[in-house]
C-alpha cells in the first residue's frame, strides 16, 4: 500500500482507522517476492500447457539439427551468490554437450552445483526470425585419455593436438534434461514459435 497512490476517499478511510485504533499509517509492503515468482511460474506453465505442441520426437529432430549446426554456447554456472556466464566452443551428441577447458571462474561453480543451464542461439535479425534454445542439465568434470579422444575425435581431432599444449585440459560433459526453444521456423509448420522439450 502506498499512501500517495491512494484516492482521497480511500486515504480519508484510513486516517480515520489509524486515529480510531491507534495503528500508524505508513507505506506498506507485505508482498513475499518468492510467493509472486512461483505464482508467475506457475502461470508460465498453464500458458506452456495451452500452446500447440510439436510433439517430442519431431521437436527432438529440429532440437539435434539446431545443436549439430552451432559449435559455440553460453555455460551458465553459479557458486554460492556468484553467477558465471561463459562464451564456450561445444560439442553434441547423443543428448549430451561436451566442453574442453583448461580451467577458470567457472569451475568454482561447476565444483559446488551441477546444475547448469546453456544457451545456444544466432544472431538478432528480427523478430520474425528468432532462433535460440536454452538448455537446462547437469554438469561433470570427466578425466581420462580415452575420454579426451573420443570427444577430440568427435570433433574430427586427434590426441596429438594436446599432446603439444603446455597445460592439462578439462572435459565437462553437460547431459541435457530439459530444452526450451524458440524458433521462428515452427511457425511454418503449424506450430507455437516456443516449444518445449524434456529429454530423456
Amino acid at each position: 500500500m502506498i499512501l500517495d497512490e491512494l484516492s482521497e476517499e480511500d486515504l480519508g478511510e484510513l486516517r480515520r482507522f489509524s486515529a480510531l485504533t491507534g495503528m500508524p499509517l505508513k507505506d506498506t509492503d507485505l508482498t513475499s517476492t518468492e510467493e509472486v515468482i512461483e505464482f508467475g511460474l506457475e502461470l508460465k506453465d498453464i500458458r506452456d500447457s495451452l500452446m500447440k505442441d510439436m510433439g517430442d520426437e519431431e521437436l527432438r529432430k529440429y532440437v539435434e539439427e539446431f545443436l549439430r549446426s552451432h559449435n559455440t554456447c553460453t555455460l551458465a554456472t553459479c557458486h554460492g551468490s556468484w553467477p558465471r556466464a561463459t562464451p564456450i566452443e561445444y560439442t553434441y551428441h547423443d543428448g549430451c554437450l561436451y566442453l574442453i577447458s583448461e580451467g577458470g571462474e567457472k569451475f568454482a561453480g561447476l565444483l559446488m552445483n551441477g546444475r547448469v543451464s546453456v544457451a545456444v542461439y544466432e544472431d538478432y535479425t528480427s523478430m520474425n526470425n528468432l532462433a535460440g534454445m536454452q538448455l537446462t542439465g547437469s554438469a561433470e568434470i570427466v578425466h581420462g585419455r580415452d575420454y579426451m579422444a573420443g570427444v577430440l575425435a568427435l570433433k574430427g581431432l586427434g590426441t596429438d593436438l594436446i599432446d603439444k599444449l603446455p597445460v592439462d585440459l578439462n572435459i565437462i560433459k553437460v547431459t541435457i534434461s530439459r530444452v526450451e526453444f524458440l524458433y521462428s521456423r515452427f511457425r511454418d509448420e503449424g506450430f507455437h514459435v516456443r516449444q518445449t522439450l524434456q529429454f530423456k
